[in-house]
């Protein structure tokens, strides 16, 4: 188990880069702040982890996959 971490200035800029990058029972630990037009897939069993504050996830437009910005397949854990 490893933990990523994202934003800005971080081992990952964006939460999706990091979750592509995690394995199954791997921890992302995300800066708190505003994520614009990042969307993210998840086929693995995860905890994302908000730092500092809350994360927030906002879209300026349609979204790419039509459903939201975090599509889960497996377990994961929300934190923050």
């Amino acid at each position: 188990m490893e933990v990523l971490t994202a934003g800005n200035g971080k081992q990952y800029e964006t939460i999706s880069a990091a979750v592509q990058a995690a394995q199954s029972g791997d921890t992302v630990q995300v800066d708190a702040g505003t994520y614009t037009n990042q969307y993210a897939y998840i086929t693995k069993d995860l905890t994302l982890t908000g730092v500092g504050d809350m994360v927030k996830m906002t879209s300026t437009g349609l979204i790419p996959n039509g459903k939201g910005t975090l599509i889960t397949d497996d377990n994961i854990t929300v934190n923050n």
